[in-house]
């Protein structure tokens, strides 16, 4: 890993996966922007989403423990379920 401390950017060489470099380089391309930039920006999304998601947990989880009836904090349980692993079907709720 080369660190430049000129831009504060990092120079890493990554392996992507054919599908995943195929979808990149495609709305590189739309955008006008080189792959690595596309890339760059989809990394920041995601970290972005991740750091999103980490605060949705954290606020369910005080509003489970603030809860004030059995009722509220088994819906708030089922809330941070459902931000963990997704909507659940009605066969597996």
């Amino acid at each position: 890993m080369v660190h430049t401390k000129t831009t504060g950017s990092v120079r890493q060489s990554v392996t992507v996966p054919d599908d995943l470099a195929r979808k990149i380089q495609r709305n590189a391309k739309r955008k006008h922007q080189t792959f690595s930039k596309a890339l760059v920006d989809y990394a920041r999304l995601g970290v972005a989403e991740e750091e999103k998601a980490k605060q949705k947990l954290g606020l369910v989880v005080r509003k489970i423990q603030a809860a004030s009836s059995d009722e509220e904090a088994e819906s708030l349980a089922l809330e941070l379920t459902e931000a963990i692993f997704g909507p659940q079907s009605p066969s597996r709720a």
